[in-house]
């Protein structure tokens, strides 16, 4: 029998659909590209340009991970091509997939050594996945080949600002100046520095030139408000410290808008949660293999134990983190995606939840191993350590946890409600789908507040053994609270855990905690929300359960 005849392309639709795309975007249409781009993809045309702008698409329907495939799938489809994948590695940086533009930044400078922006988008990547070390080569690299460089120099000041770096901020940062006198992350450091420093006439300048900008992109913009908001409240000018957290939101709100906001979004994926394990028995979700047969890859090369440190954003999980990682027997991975693929079939499949009570044998293992070989890619040195997933939203997934690592440990970071809130609402955090949630005070409040009912009903049902540590009893007595949290996790107290800070400043601390961990120990924050009775007033019916639950003063 003869083979069939493989029709063959259009060559001539296939450039003009590629012509088309390429106008609308000349044009500056980008809905017109986009369907255009989607519409080239369904009919087969084998080119990166459609995939990369299809890309957009998806992020803008809140689909992540299909954005990253049809990046990554552009790339694959010219791989010597250095620019497109200069191109794609600082979207997937914006999209917070830094590790995938790793890679593809990595083969960039292989096929190109002398490529600036290789190197810099190299250290912009490695920035945004928290490693510092690699991040400053890479930056050193660019700078290398251009001592002049003004978009390192201030990204190298961003870095010594989070660090504590402050003279060495200030530097890189004036240097970048001298050179582009406009640059957003240049002046963003230069306000920080002189707002640690009680400069307020220099944070005033440069706040006042950040919001001058006119070539600024609407994020930057947004987090400029947010940055006078900050100088306010150090000022002590309260009220207008929160108009200045409420412009700076209310921009992302409407960018963020169309991504995050329609279809399910993640405060009604909290609230149905919390509802369904009100009324979930809970025979259907504490059973527990017995401790000596624990997840198998714990058992060869893998953690000799495993922790899940929770709460809520804002909480003190970055700071219990900061201090752990100190611990030579503890190894940490902060705000990874490793259970992105169960949790995103929870989140979107109208029976998640009866499929995950009913998950065992071959598929649960199937997710466990996705989940140990994420780890691995992330964090390679993990054998013999207790292992410490830090993840603040993982609060609303230890029911996944329950399922697939009944062995594991829980670390449960509160604070006072009120305080939390509040400081969700002030700081500037990337923007994702439960980030968006803390952007309007009222979503923020009843996100915590479905977040904590499912919290009780997760410790009351799921039989994982517990520990909550309370930050303002961290901040008054460290080292008993360090101790009693050692205790559990079964590792000793060693004394440079009391040295976090300082080791802190060897780390590229990815959190909107950064500055503060670098610090070390400080209460400044603690009761912070009394400066703000009057705009968090309509919020507080909504926290106040909470607060008398966790035994804080109602004033």
């Amino acid at each position: 029998m003869k083979e069939p005849m493989l029709k063959p392309r259009d060559t001539v639709q296939d450039a003009l659909l590629l012509r088309d795309i390429q106008a609308a975007l000349k044009a500056q249409r980008p809905q017109k590209a986009e369907e255009l781009a989607c519409r080239a993809v369904s009919a087969g045309v084998v080119d990166p340009l459609p995939f990369f702008v299809r890309a957009q698409w998806w992020m803008r329907q809140g689909k992540a991970m299909r954005a990253v495939e049809d990046l990554v799938h552009a790339v694959a489809l010219a791989p010597r091509n250095v620019a497109l994948r200069n191109s794609v590695a600082p979207m997937l940086i914006g999209w917070q997939h830094p590790r995938e533009a790793i890679v593809i930044l990595k083969e960039a400078i292989r096929l190109d050594p002398r490529s600036l922006a290789a190197h810099f988008n190299l250290g912009w990547a490695f920035e945004r996945a928290g490693e510092l070390a690699p991040c400053r080569e890479a930056y050193a690299r660019a700078l290398a080949l251009d001592p002049r460089h003004a978009d390192t120099l201030a990204r190298l000041a961003g870095v010594a600002y989070r660090q504590g770096e402050l003279d060495a901020a200030l530097d890189h940062a004036e240097r970048a100046l001298a050179v582009n006198p406009a640059i957003y992350n240049a002046l963003a450091a230069r306000a920080n520095v002189a707002l640690r420093r009680k400069d307020f006439a220099v944070a005033e300048d440069s706040i006042g030139r950040l919001l001058a900008l006119e070539n600024i992109s609407p994020v930057d913009r947004a987090d400029a408000h947010g940055l006078l908001g900050d100088l306010r409240d150090a000022e002590a000018r309260f009220g207008e410290a929160f108009q200045g957290y409420t412009a700076c939101n209310r921009e992302k709100i409407r960018l963020y808008g169309p991504q995050f906001a329609r279809g399910r979004t993640f405060g009604q994926f909290a609230a149905a949660l919390a509802d369904a394990f009100e009324r979930e028995p809970a025979e259907d979700w504490s059973v527990q293999r017995p401790a000596q047969t624990a997840d198998d890859d714990m058992a060869h090369d893998g953690p000799r134990g495993h922790v899940f440190l929770v709460g809520f954003a804002r909480s003190g999980t970055t700071l219990a983190e900061s201090v752990l990682v100190t611990h030579p027997g503890i190894a940490t991975l902060v705000e990874d995606v490793t259970l992105n693929d169960p949790m995103l079939r929870l989140f979107h499949e109208p029976q998640g939840l009866e499929q995950l009570k009913a998950l065992n044998g071959a598929e649960a293992d199937g997710a466990r191993q996705g989940y140990w070989k994420r780890v691995r890619e992330s964090r390679g040195d993990i054998a013999g350590k207790v292992f410490v997933d830090d993840n603040p939203f993982y609060s609303l997934l230890l029911c996944i946890v329950a399922k697939l690592f009944p062995c594991a440990k829980v670390v449960f970071a509160l604070r006072d409600p009120r305080d939390v809130v509040l400081s969700c609402f002030r700081r500037r955090i990337g923007v994702n789908r439960p980030i968006f949630e803390l952007l309007d005070l009222e979503r923020a409040a009843h996100f915590y507040s479905n977040t904590m009912r499912l919290r009780m009903r997760y410790r009351e049902k799921l039989g994982l053994a517990w520990h909550d540590l309370r930050h303002e009893a961290l901040i008054a007595d460290f080292d008993t609270e360090i101790a009693a949290l050692c205790a559990f996790l079964d590792v000793p107290f060693v004394d440079a855990m009391r040295d976090f800070a300082i080791k802190a400043k060897d780390r590229a601390i990815i959190t909107a905690s950064a500055a503060q961990i670098s610090r070390g120990l400080n209460s400044e924050g603690i009761g912070h929300w009394r400066h703000y009775r009057e705009q968090l007033a309509p919020v507080f019916p909504i926290l106040a359960p909470w607060v008398e639950r966790f035994g804080y003063p109602a004033d």
